[in-house]
């Protein structure tokens, strides 16, 4: 049980950042490590803690940490591309780590000479920096930056004897740096790089605008940057278009950059958790915002990095490279410790993360290197939030089926869930799943499931409308900790869809034509309807009629329907209408009543994949007046498109031990089949593309559109979109 007095604090130090921050003061030092922080690691250093002592340790003796360290500062920062002409540059960022390398030490020593020496440098660069210039400008400067300044930050709240002379000093060369930190069309790691600059400049020049910005850039554009399966079929594209990741097909944590590299995929998320510390030093939980997408990079690179999985072939085509190694299936690239976002998201926010865990287990302290990457072991690993270690660690809970963290069914669905919830210093009290926002069940006894055919109500989530739905699930602990992990269901339209003729359609007759009410007066010969295919889920068609109310005035006629247009058929030069035609003849009536009489076709609807579809009326009315839907001859609303949309196989199919095909549609071109079957392939035009047998089926060299799976007798249509 955790001590009163502990839950007291905690609470105490959560209600007085909040006082300070409704104020727009902010917190110093903030940065990568708050005073308690700082007070944390250093009182586990000198007790010889490890992994604390270690890191310490790799820090002092490491490049930038020896007192031998020799800075030097310039005027002018010239970097061109890949810092080639190199004026400063390696000189500015290096120094920078010296000078945080340094401050570290003294707050943890206590010995004056590493005071001193982090001075020297902030000083020697303050009172001799002008700008940075070339291609290179922007990047070296944002990735000085946040060094100098939670060097700075250090040195100026531990009564390391800074002047208020030289601090307002390096104030005017952190307003000359801030320039480089917002201006040009950054993108990528380098984007990322210039927001965490501006988090750090902006804390310790106190300023709530540059605050703000830092904050809605990070919100913007870190979701540019990572991709989720809640995204959509695609990434967000953000400043670039999807050109820049470098294939088309994504799985969940991909990086923009991963199929650039992995060492550049890694200087983005360094500063983008970078710039997650700072803010939270500052009461700014934007780990929380982005959780699901932290970890879902953290937890597929892990696999990737350690050679336990390599990456699928529908990605960066199954090899990734680390800067200056070859491309490899196995992405050789070391393994890394990530114990910032760790502490975070696994140690506060309670998110499994088994794949970066063991990654951790495995791998040496991770030692401050270039040109953002943070001595994690040493001010990361194991500190407690807030000052106080608290003895009750939270609950994990999880989604075990689905086990995607989004999936997309359609309307009827009938949808299951089950959480698994543990906890490893207690017990759990209970779950309770929440429908966007709202609280529909509680559970205090596992299984914690809904939907099943057991459960108590198996209609709780099958009612959610169609769109974007959050499903969360909530775990508390016996001491009333709780975490949380969220569910994106996203909930298609599907059924009969009813189309209109859209507003440009012609209708052309032997006079002219109507345009309002669809009518056509004299000997109509040929007419011309286009409807709106968009708003249909594409590939999901299973049949499609055109129903057409035609009346004739004084007796029979004559009337034959084509999808297509005329060969030479131009919209704004109608007076082709006995063009012939090469559109496909769909059908043919011989007879148009003057009572007005509704024809049904059934159309051919592989050819509706496009986002308009035209069909061309030809009509031979014997000299009368022919209208379709006009409240002249007849009640009956028309011409309109019918269109029947399928229903996918639903969650709740793979319950019921029927064999199943999943996802479907399929952004990849690969299937799973819930148990292991025989199966044919065939395309649209009835060609066998693949046979089989197992449990998935790859149609990753085939097309995008629809094929037609046989398995165990029946026929199962799948997309490919």
């Amino acid at each position: 049980m955790k001590p009163f007095y502990q839950k007291q604090l905690v609470l105490s130090i959560l209600f007085f950042l909040s006082i300070v921050l409704s104020f727009g003061q902010f917190v110093h030092p903030g940065g990568f490590s708050t005073q308690s922080d700082l007070d944390f690691i250093k009182q586990k250093v000198n007790a010889g803690e490890q992994p604390w002592k270690g890191a310490f340790d790799q820090l002092k003796n490491g490049q930038w940490g020896k007192m031998s360290y020799t800075h030097k500062a310039y005027s002018h920062v010239k970097c061109g591309s890949h810092n080639n002409p190199n004026i400063g540059c390696e000189d500015q960022v290096y120094d920078a780590m010296a000078a945080y390398a340094q401050a570290l030490q003294w707050y943890i020593t206590g010995d004056q000479k590493h005071a001193d020496k982090a001075m020297t440098i902030l000083d020697a660069w303050s009172g001799k920096y002008v700008k940075n210039e070339d291609f290179n400008d922007k990047l070296v400067a944002s990735w000085a930056t946040p060094w100098f300044v939670n060097a700075a930050e250090i040195i100026r709240y531990s009564n390391a004897g800074w002047s208020t002379a030289k601090v307002n000093q390096f104030k005017g060369m952190l307003n000359k740096l801030y320039y480089f930190t917002t201006y040009g069309g950054m993108f990528n790691n380098g984007l990322m790089s210039q927001i965490e600059a501006q988090f750090a400049i902006a804390i310790f020049l106190d300023d709530q605008t540059k605050y703000n910005k830092a904050k809605s850039e990070w919100n913007n554009h870190t979701k540019t940057y990572f991709y989720l399966k809640s995204d959509g079929p695609k990434p967000h594209t953000g400043r670039r278009t999807l050109s820049v990741w470098g294939n088309t097909s994504y799985v969940e944590g991909q990086c923009m950059e991963t199929c650039r590299d992995y060492g550049h995929s890694k200087l983005g998320f360094n500063s983008i958790v970078g710039s997650a510390a700072m803010a939270y030093s500052q009461g700014d939980d934007l780990f929380n915002n982005e959780k699901n997408r932290l970890r879902a990079f953290m937890e597929t690179h892990a696999k990737w990095t350690t050679g336990k999985a390599s990456v699928p072939g529908n990605v960066c085509g199954g090899k990734v490279k680390c800067i200056g190694t070859s491309s490899s299936p196995l992405m050789p690239c070391g393994k890394d410790r990530w114990d910032i976002a760790y502490r975070h998201l696994h140690d506060r926010l309670g998110l499994t993360l088994n794949e970066t865990n063991s990654m951790i287990n495995s791998s040496g302290n991770r030692a401050m290197g270039r040109w953002n990457t943070k001595p994690e072991t040493l001010i990361a690993h194991g500190v407690p939030f807030g000052g106080v270690v608290i003895s009750n660690n939270p609950p994990i809970v999880n989604f075990l089926s689905p086990e995607s963290s989004s999936i997309t069914v359609n309307e009827g669905y009938a949808l299951s869930i089950q959480v698994e919830a543990t906890d490893s210093d207690g017990s759990i009290d209970s779950v309770v799943v929440y429908i966007d926002n709202a609280r529909v069940r509680r559970e205090s006894q596992a299984p914690y499931d809904w939907g099943h055919t057991n459960s108590p109500n198996p209609d709780e989530l099958n009612g959610m409308s169609v769109g974007a739905h959050e499903i969360k699930a909530v775990a508390f602990d016996n001491e009333g900790a709780s975490s949380e992990m969220i569910l994106t269901v996203i909930v298609q339209e599907v059924g009969v869809y009813v189309l209109y003729p859209i507003h440009d359609a012609y209708i052309q007759g032997g006079n002219g034509f109507n345009n309002e009410d669809l009518r056509v007066e004299a000997d109509s010969r040929t007419s011309y309807l286009k409807f709106d295919m968009s708003g249909i889920p594409s590939g999901a068609i299973s049949r499609a009629r055109l129903e057409l109310s035609v009346g004739n005035d004084d007796g029979e006629g004559n009337l034959r329907l084509y999808q297509g247009l005329h060969d030479n058929w131009i919209e704004d030069n109608i007076s082709t209408a006995n063009a012939p035609l090469s559109g496909n003849l769909i059908d043919e009536q011989d007879k148009i009543y003057s009572t007005g009489n509704v024809y049904d076709f059934d159309l051919v609807t592989s050819d509706f994949s496009q986002q308009e579809v035209t069909f061309i009326i030809e009509m031979d009315a014997g000299g009368n007046d022919v209208s379709f839907a006009s409240k002249e001859h007849t009640s009956v609303d028309g011409p309109k498109l019918v269109v029947k949309v399928d229903e996918v196989l639903t969650v709740e199919d793979m319950d019921q031990n029927v064999l199943s095909v999943f996802p479907n549609p399929s952004t990849s071109g690969k299937f799973q089949l819930s148990n292991h079957a025989s199966y044919n392939i065939f395309n649209m035009s009835g060609l066998l593309v693949k046979e089989g047998q197992g449990k998935e089926i790859d149609l990753t060299k085939e097309s995008k559109g629809v094929y037609l799976l046989m398995i165990q007798g029946r026929a199962v249509r799948l997309v490919i979109n």
